[in-house]
Order: C-alpha cells, then sequence, then structure tokens
C-alpha cells in the first residue's frame, strides 16, 4: 500500500513539473520573434527518495552578452546620427560639381569674370558677371540657413532624447523596484528582468551607459563618463532647448543630476549614443563649416574690396562688389567673421535690378559711386579690362584664412572653397563607413545575443514534444496505479 502511495505521489509530481515546463516551453514559442524576450529555462529539483519537489524557472541570459550589444548599440546609434546630420548638410553643400555649392559657384563666377574681361564693353556680359556674383552670395546665404536649420533640429533632437532617457529611467525604476522586493511569481519575476534590460537596450541607443550589480538582482546604471543615472532612485537628465538658431547661438549642454556631460569642458563627457552624435553635429561639424563658409565670404569681400586709387593714398579698403550689414568697411585679413556667409549680398550699386550701374564693375568706385579715389577707370574707356582682370586673378591669389575654418591658413579662395567640399565629402565618407561598419558589429552582436538568450524554435518543439511524451507516461502510470488501489480494493469487500 505504501509503495503504491509513493508511486501515486511521483507520478503526480511528475505530471505537475512537466506542466510548468510545458508552460515555460510554450511562452518561448510564442515569443519566438521577440527581441526583447530571454528564452525561459527550467531546472526540476528532485526530493531524496524520488519524486520532484519543484520546478525552479530562469532566464538564460548571458551578462556579458548582453554588456556588448549595449556598447556596439550606443556606438552605432552615434556613428548613424552623425551620417544623418551631415545628409541634412548635403542638401547645398559638399559636392563640387553641384549647382548650389559654393565651390561650383566661384568656378562659374571665375568664368564669368574671365568672359567680361576679354570683352568689358559688353553690358550682357557684365550682366551675366553680376548675376553669377549675386548667386554666389545667395548660395553662401542659402548654405548658412541650411547649416543653421541642422543645428536647430539637432538641438530640438537632443530635448527629445533627453525627454526619452528620463521617461526610460522613470520604466527602468518600476521594473527594478519590484525585482528587487521579489514581489510576484517567478514567472512575473522573470518578465520584470525582461521589461528591465529592454529598458537598457533603449537607454543604449541614447547615451553609453555601464551597470553595476548589487543585492537582491539590484541595478545601478552609470553614463560611461561617470554620472549616475540610477541608483535606487532615477537621477534628472537635464537640457534647455534653443528654438532658434543663428551662426551666433551657443546651444546649451546636457546635464545628468546638475553634473554637465556634454560639450567641452565636461565634468564626466560621454563617447557614445545619440546624444553624443547630436552634440557632434551641432557643435562640431556644423560649426566647422559655418566657419568655412564664413571665411569664403570674407575672403570673396576682402578680394573685391577697393583701394584709394589716389597718388597718396589716405582712405580705407572699402567693400566694392561684394558687401555685408558691416560695410563699407572691409573685415581684417585672416580674422573670422561669425556669420558673416548669412550676411553678404552684391553691393546695389552694381545691381540693375535695384538701379545699379553694371560698369562700375569694371570702372570701381562701388562702395562711393563718383567717388575718384575709388575709381579704377579714370578715363572711361569703354575697353578697360585692368579692374576686371586683376579681380579674377584674386580668387587665385593665396590669402590667410582662420585657422578655425580648419581648412589650412594660406591658399587661395578658389582652392579654399574647393578644400572645404573635399573636407565635407572626406568626413560624409568617412562616417557612413564608420556607421556601415558598426551597424555590421551590431548586427553580429544582436545574432551573438540571440543565440545564446533567444528562442530556437525547432529545439523549443523539440523540447515539447519531449514533454508531451513524459506527461503520457506519467499519466499512464497513474491509470495504472488507479487501476490497481481499484483491484485491492474490489478483493478487501
Amino acid at each position: 500500500m505504501m509503495n503504491l502511495t509513493a508511486a501515486i505521489n511521483a507520478a503526480r509530481s511528475s505530471i505537475t513539473a512537466r506542466s510548468v515546463e510545458s508552460a515555460a516551453t510554450a511562452e518561448n514559442i510564442s515569443n519566438v520573434n521577440n527581441p526583447n524576450f530571454t528564452r525561459r529555462q527550467t531546472e526540476a529539483v528532485s526530493v531524496p527518495g524520488g519524486g520532484v519537489l519543484k520546478v525552479k524557472i530562469s532566464r538564460a541570459d548571458d551578462i556579458a552578452q548582453f554588456r556588448q550589444f549595449l556598447e556596439v548599440t550606443s556606438s552605432s546609434t552615434r556613428s548613424q546620427v552623425i551620417v544623418d546630420g551631415l545628409r541634412s548638410l548635403e542638401r547645398t553643400i559638399g559636392d563640387p560639381e553641384t549647382e548650389m555649392s559654393p565651390a561650383a559657384l566661384i568656378t562659374k563666377f571665375q568664368n564669368a569674370l574671365q568672359a567680361y574681361a576679354s570683352i568689358p564693353h559688353d553690358p550682357v556680359v557684365a550682366e551675366n558677371a553680376i548675376y553669377t556674383a549675386n548667386n554666389l552670395a545667395k548660395g553662401l546665404n542659402d548654405a548658412t540657413s541650411v547649416v543653421q536649420q541642422t543645428r536647430a533640429k539637432a538641438d530640438a533632437d537632443i530635448g527629445k532624447s533627453v525627454d526619452k532617457i528620463n521617461l526610460l529611467l522613470t520604466r527602468f525604476h518600476a521594473a527594478n523596484s519590484d525585482i528587487v522586493r521579489g514581489s510576484g511569481s517567478p514567472s512575473e519575476l522573470v518578465s520584470l528582468l525582461d521589461e528591465r534590460d529592454s529598458v537598457l537596450a533603449q537607454l543604449s541607443q541614447e547615451l553609453d551607459i555601464r551597470t553595476v550589480s548589487g543585492k537582491n538582482n539590484d541595478l545601478a546604471v552609470y553614463a560611461q563618463g561617470g554620472a549616475v543615472l540610477y541608483e535606487k532612485q532615477p537621477r534628472l537628465v537635464s537640457f534647455e532647448p534653443v528654438s532658434i538658431y543663428s551662426p551666433n547661438t551657443v546651444g546649451n549642454q546636457v546635464f545628468i543630476d546638475g553634473v554637465r556631460v556634454t560639450g567641452n569642458p565636461a565634468t564626466m563627457g560621454m563617447n557614445s549614443g545619440r546624444l553624443s552624435g547630436l552634440i557632434e553635429v551641432r557643435d562640431t561639424i556644423s560649426i566647422t563649416f559655418q566657419n568655412q563658409l564664413d571665411e569664403v565670404a570674407r575672403g570673396l569681400i576682402e578680394a573685391f574690396a577697393e583701394t584709394d586709387q589716389s597718388a597718396v593714398p589716405t582712405l580705407p579698403d572699402a567693400a566694392g562688389l561684394f558687401s555685408y550689414t558691416g560695410g563699407p568697411a572691409v573685415p581684417p585679413t585672416g580674422t573670422l567673421v561669425v556669420g558673416l556667409a548669412g550676411q553678404i549680398f552684391i553691393n546695389p550699386n552694381v545691381d540693375s535690378n535695384v538701379g545699379g550701374n553694371v560698369n562700375l564693375l569694371r570702372d570701381g568706385s562701388i562702395s562711393n559711386p563718383g567717388n575718384p579715389a575709388y575709381t579704377y577707370n579714370v578715363t572711361g574707356a569703354a575697353g578697360f579690362s585692368d579692374r576686371v582682370s586683376s579681380l579674377f586673378d584674386a580668387l587665385s591669389s593665396d590669402r590667410t584664412f582662420d585657422g578655425n575654418a580648419n581648412l589650412g591658413v594660406s591658399q587661395s579662395l578658389a582652392a579654399f572653397s574647393n578644400s572645404s567640399a573635399s573636407w565635407f565629402e572626406s568626413m560624409r565618407a568617412n562616417q557612413t563607413n564608420d556607421a556601415e561598419y558598426k551597424a555590421t558589429l551590431l548586427a553580429r552582436s544582436s545574432q551573438a545575443l540571440s543565440q545564446s538568450t533567444g528562442v530556437n524554435l525547432d529545439n523549443e518543439l523539440a523540447l515539447m514534444m519531449e514533454l508531451e511524451r513524459s506527461y503520457e507516461a506519467s499519466a499512464r502510470l497513474l491509470s495504472t496505479i488507479d487501476s490497481m488501489f481499484s483491484t485491492l480494493l474490489a478483493s478487501m469487500r
């Protein structure tokens, strides 16, 4: 009688264990395509003397692989953000062969000047030279607008990223608190662990993070620079957005719990993630290119400035064909004037569309019509070409540029504009290659993590069949024992 009782208890315990294992396997199968799901695994613990005490449910997690995945995610996201920013800038710049790039516009202007120098008496050719000069000025204006729009969008995206980080930290706190308290069933606990890992994966897209384990499965989260994102409680990530950008606008930086983590000097800086990429686009790439545009504009104003032609010059140089809001004064040589590319325009005194005289390009005194001090063609000869020829030569003559443009300090204006285009193209190519490489690394890291912790449908289906056979065997054993009990009881009547 005692042997039959032990047997029935063992069979019932086995059926209970198979039920729990089947439920875990079914959950695995139902989440085969869920990237935020970690495979459930079970462990049957036997008691001495036979039978099964309980079935323990756990996750097939791989901490090392998961940390590697978080790191690669941050790096890949940063690279892609930079590529997206460069694509935004590429709307009017980058390829010297495009109609709107400054390098192409300067080439067209050079060609128009050369044609005008050969026939300085032809007003149609003069008009074409003014027209191409006007396009060049407008091209610099438009490029400045694109740069500032790109900076403004990056600033807005920084604000969205910060809001998302704070929301994710709130979600992390809710999951982590329940995990530490150990509330809920084992199945609910592993689901909370999945939720917490999902939040970490999303956080890693926004900034580079690292985690430190504590008691009762507690986790603390830090930015790679050391700033605390979460320790028992989420820390506030703060940022003040700027809605409208001009070349002189200085964007605000990001703070974690009052500690500055972006810009120079950052107390605890970040090197990866969306925030890092957006800051790079807003404060480094865009500003450097704006500096290059501004130097092109300054070089044009300087190259086309008019000088005092008196026997004893006493008057300062004055802005001629190209002027700006600070004209007629000419900007200092080799010194960056921030935002100049957005201010440059064609002097209306030479623009026939507003009543100007196109012949002033040949004769001089654009800055002050009628002033003999700035007049080059003193005889008024229609065939006078010296001034136009000298302007053409000025585009190919070496001049000094500000080092903040990162293109060298001595070269011709034409070469400088081509260097700017080459700088941009080189950066875009390098960043695109880097983004593609890191995207490949991310795909491999994700695949490795999935192989380690994800669900293999074939394996789960095979396991389910095994469990069904085991369940069936235990059920048959129970049926046999029931028959034996019935026979025994019948014999005792």
